[in-house]
């Protein structure tokens, strides 16, 4: 397969192999977001991302909208996105961090079937192009972290992937007209738990990753984690994966975990108390792919916003410990929500 930068400018290239850095200053500011289609391209989101100056920014899935097995729409893709000015500037000053959901997997929904996900990881790798994608064993998927320092504080991003070990999703048997009138998806639960969402192999690379202590692990999940039983891709749809997610932060990341998540073309943040501590689900989704009214969610608070957004947390180190704030901005930049994230000191 070509090299996916020969598509791409001369000048981009040296903006995607900047060096990381991995310590920042006494505060920090991470963007996230997910849902970027190219075929309603924006170079104004991107820019509205960089007025807020983050320092990292995290794309969560949907980063394009490919699906195909095509190596030539792999390569048109990923250059639009490329030469797209607004996400040039914003790489001049924010390090890049990203995974990937079923659209620029390349199979709506798509598992670990997909006939082309070898094809996808090899472009997906190229684009981004730093150390940690780089030094993925070929045969496994993308799930990558990256530990970084705030003052004198450690944070771990761990990046999953939901894909490439995926299996097949369950469906459902009920009417279509019924599943309409409540807004539910075409998937239900799996009982057999043999299935598998990560698969063996990322679940002991994450509890391998999760065993060493940081101050604060933020989980990035390209679908939702904390919505139950909406009928759309979430991780309720494996839900022995999910107590098994719960019990492992419960375990290592104890009051010191809030996940991130994208796919559903809205903004909303999710909370459930898990034992005595509160976990959040901060979901930002809809940079530019069309937006899609609010799905069912019992552990919604406030408004789901329906309309373009992204996401930012604003993480300070003090004597007292990490202040973790999240907020959840319009395309605009206009402040949509805003959330504490109570971390243990």
């Amino acid at each position: 397969m070509p090299q996916l930068l020969n598509y791409i400018k001369a000048g981009l290239v040296v903006f995607i192999v900047l060096v990381q850095p991995l310590a920042y200053a006494e505060t920090m500011r991470i963007a996230f977001g997910s849902c970027y289609s190219q075929n309603t391209p924006s170079e104004e989101i991107w820019r509205v991302i960089a007025a807020k100056d983050p320092s990292l920014t995290i794309l969560m899935g949907d980063n394009l909208y490919i699906d195909s097995a095509d190596p030539k729409k792999f390569a048109k893709d990923y250059a639009s996105l490329a030469n797209n000015k607004g996400f040039q500037e914003l790489l001049t000053q924010s390090d890049m961090l990203a995974t990937w959901d079923d659209h620029d997997y390349g199979l709506q929904d798509g598992g670990k079937e997909f006939s082309a996900k070898q094809l996808a990881k090899e472009y997906f790798v190229d684009f981004f192009d730093y150390s940690e994608l780089k030094n993925i064993a070929p045969a496994e998927g993308i799930q990558h972290s990256r530990t970084i320092t705030v003052g004198d504080k450690t944070v771990r991003i761990i990046l999953l992937d939901t894909r490439w070990y995926r299996d097949k999703l369950s469906l459902s048997n009920q009417a279509e007209e019924l599943r309409m009138r409540f807004q539910l998806g075409a998937y239900i639960p799996h009982t057999d738990e043999s299935t598998t969402l990560l698969g063996a192999k990322q679940w002991q690379w994450l509890e391998e990753t999760l065993a060493k202590p940081v101050d604060l692990n933020i989980i990035v999940s390209s679908i939702q984690f904390l919505a139950e039983y909406t009928g759309w891709e979430i991780w309720a749809n494996f839900p022995h994966e999910r107590r098994k997610m719960l019990n492992l932060l419960n375990r290592y990341s104890y009051k010191k975990a809030v996940i991130i998540s994208g796919d559903v073309h809205r903004a909303e943040t999710s909370m459930m108390t898990v034992n005595d501590w509160e976990l959040y689900d901060v979901t930002a989704s809809g940079l530019s792919a069309n937006v899609y009214p609010a799905k069912p969610n019992v552990h919604r608070l406030g408004d789901s916003h329906i309309i373009h957004n992204f996401g930012m947390f604003y993480i300070e180190s003090t004597d007292a410990g990490l202040k973790v704030k999240s907020v959840l901005y319009d395309a605009l930049g206009k402040e949509l929500s805003t959330h504490v994230i109570p971390i243990a000191n």
